[in-house]
């Protein structure tokens, strides 16, 4: 289990690496998938943005970006990395053949998910074809295999993001390193060894100097190991039997030795070429990436560690590798990498049952990584931390044109790259956006041919805003949309698919404990079982007038909320191009919100006009 951000490791394998950024839970933001693309000559790293509703991808603007070096676009996939410490993304370039080949590329992760390279960056780990990447328990070590040089190279990480060989580093270690991954309280390293068709158990020693094989390593598993994976009790593990088409299975004992479950090795199939595995954080099932048959297939596992395959589902793609799930375990990424002579280089999203792990794969996957050339195997998932307007600079949330004095009760915060233009008067940003169809930095849902805009809006409330300070928020007693009405005749499909956005967003229409889509306004506030508790909704009723709509009549209304500085899940809305005789043209939508607090005479009338131009 690759377990996002429970204060300890960061874990990855070489096929299927996680990215952690661990902010803390309230301010979980927008996702980001990461792809090392493998490309040669000229590697990149791709982002994608995920849309938090429906769990398309699109690509982050200035995607790909170039690591520096080279990757190697292997006919069969040796893998490459893709990891990160907190703010930092680090990816491998395994090409010794070209400049900066055998090498790190080193890049902090900005705010909006973009990539910016860290200074010294592509960093040269002194061995030969590095491959796998994973991190020590106290975020300090960065592990890296060397797959033809058999070594393991060591870095401290520096507080800057920057990389510095440990003394003595690069270390021996068995025959072809592959998949790397520290998963363990007594801080082990567990390597797959391709080559050697076996496992490998090292003790780390202090500030990794050194790497001692445990009692027994390496030990003996199906052949042509690739990704591994460790459960979260740390007393099982798995790995993926490439070139014997089946998964190896073990019992971790005490010091790291490792002892076959019942059935192990599990035959896969014919024509089978498992690439990854990965454990689900919470349930019982195992997952299994075929680089060859292009699916994933779906294992439970019995308490004695055994399998039993339940589903094979199809991934749309091409040379399936690399998988992550997100930090609410609702959804599975997993990187379609193609082969050299039919390439895919594109993502699929699966939807994940929260009782029985099975796969069903999201409207429109498989999306492409947006290169046209490389051999995409490892894939990573980040959740950047949740806006508020709190931010001294720049500043991020429009208060709408209440007056100033209680404009920070309520205030719009819309997703565009570049930020919206600043109101030079007050220096905040104007409640105005215009955006063009297709660009994905205003636009998200991915197209630039269809009728219209989907803007990524957010309502903030109670906004301790250092922009405002005439204004003290106290509490949020209800909210209300003008604009548009509710039920509204003559409101259009927009219209109402924006109803129901901001019934959801704010009223608490539904909750399904995902960080990027449940309802309530507090994480606290959504509780698995799909209701909004601690007090209903943070105490803000949805009503029409005086009247509560959400939650309805007779239920209680609950008491006005204080709590600070809540931004609501990401909204998509929708603002349609006017269809015209000649084409399309440009078209505005006006949204306007009423926020009262329990003083009945205090309320904030805000304003935001959304317009979507045609593309050119």
């Amino acid at each position: 289990m690759r377990d996002l951000c429970r204060g300890t490791a960061v874990l990855a394998t070489t096929l299927a690496a996680l990215l952690v950024a661990c902010w803390p839970r309230s301010s979980w933001g927008q996702q980001i998938v990461y792809v090392n693309n493998d490309q040669s000559p000229g590697n990149s790293v791709s982002a994608l943005a995920v849309n938090p509703a429906t769990g398309s991808l699109a690509p982050v603007p200035g995607s790909p970006f170039g690591t520096g070096g080279s990757g190697s676009f292997a006919p069969n996939i040796d893998g490459v990395d893709v990891v990160a410490v907190e703010h930092f993304l680090y990816a491998t370039n395994s090409n010794p053949l070209v400049t900066n080949g055998g090498s790190v590329a080193a890049f902090s992760i900005n705010d909006d998910g973009t990539l910016s390279t860290i200074p010294g960056s592509p960093f040269p780990t002194l061995g030969t074809k590095p491959n796998g990447l994973t991190v020590s328990n106290d975020e300090t070590l960065l592990f890296v295999t060397n797959f033809q040089s058999n070594t393991v190279s060591v870095f401290d990480i520096e507080t800057n993001g920057a990389l510095t060989l440990v003394a003595g580093s690069p270390l021996s270690v068995a025959s072809e390193p592959l998949g790397a991954m520290i998963d363990s309280p007594d801080a082990l390293l567990f390597l797959s060894h391709s080559g050697l068709a076996s496992v490998g158990v090292y003790s780390v020693g202090g500030g990794g100097s050194s790497l001692t094989p445990v009692a027994g390593s390496p030990f003996g598993a199906g052949g042509g190991e690739r990704g591994l994976d460790v459960n979260a009790a740390h007393a099982r593990l798995y790995v993926a039997d490439g070139s014997n088409s089946s998964i190896s299975g073990f019992a971790i004992g005490g010091g790291g030795a490792l002892t076959a479950v019942p059935g192990s090795p599990v035959a896969v199939g014919a024509g089978s070429e498992p690439t990854d595995v990965l454990l689900h954080p919470s349930l019982g099932v195992l997952y299994l990436s075929d680089d060859a048959l292009n699916n994933i297939d779906v294992y439970n596992i019995a308490g004695n560690g055994a399998l039993t395959a339940v589903e094979t589902v199809s991934s749309g793609g091409n040379g399936t590798a690399g998988m992550v799930i997100d930090a609410a375990n609702n959804r599975l990424f997993a990187i379609n990498g193609g082969s050299s002579a039919t390439p895919s280089r594109d993502v699929t999203v699966f939807t994940i049952a929260p009782a029985t792990g099975m796969l069903t794969a999201v409207a429109g996957s498989p999306f492409p990584t947006g290169v046209g050339s490389g051999r995409g195997s490892a894939i990573a998932l980040a959740t950047l931390p949740r806006s508020t307007c709190t931010d001294l600079t720049p500043a991020l949330c429009s208060p709408g044109g209440g007056p100033l004095k209680t404009d920070c009760v309520s205030e719009w915060l819309v997703s565009t790259t570049p930020p919206p233009p600043v109101n030079p008067r007050t220096n905040l940003p104007l409640n105005r956006v215009i955006c063009q169809n297709g660009n994905p930095g205003c636009d998200f849902d991915g197209s630039g041919t269809d009728d219209h805009c989907t803007f990524h809006v957010q309502v903030c409330l109670n906004n301790q805003d250092p922009h405002l300070p005439t204004c003290s928020p106290t509490n949020v007693a209800s909210f209300e949309l003008l604009r548009p009405r509710p039920g509204a005749a003559l409101n259009d499909a927009a219209d109402n698919a924006n109803v129901v956005a901001f019934e959801t967003a704010i009223g608490g229409k539904s909750c399904n404990n995902d960080p990027q889509t449940r309802s309530c306004l507090a994480d606290t506030d959504c509780v698995a079982g799909g209701t909004c508790t601690n007090p209903p909704v943070v105490g803000v009723p949805f009503v029409h007038g005086k009247t509560p709509i959400i939650p309805p009549p007779p239920t209680p209304t609950p008491t006005p909320s204080s709590a600070p500085n809540i931004c609501s899940n990401v909204m998509d809305i929708t603002v349609p191009l006017r269809s015209t005789t000649s084409g399309f043209a440009a078209k505005s939508k006006l949204f306007m919100v009423k926020v009262r607090t329990s003083n009945a005479r205090v309320l904030d009338l805000d304003m935001l006009t959304l317009t979507c131009l045609p593309a050119s």
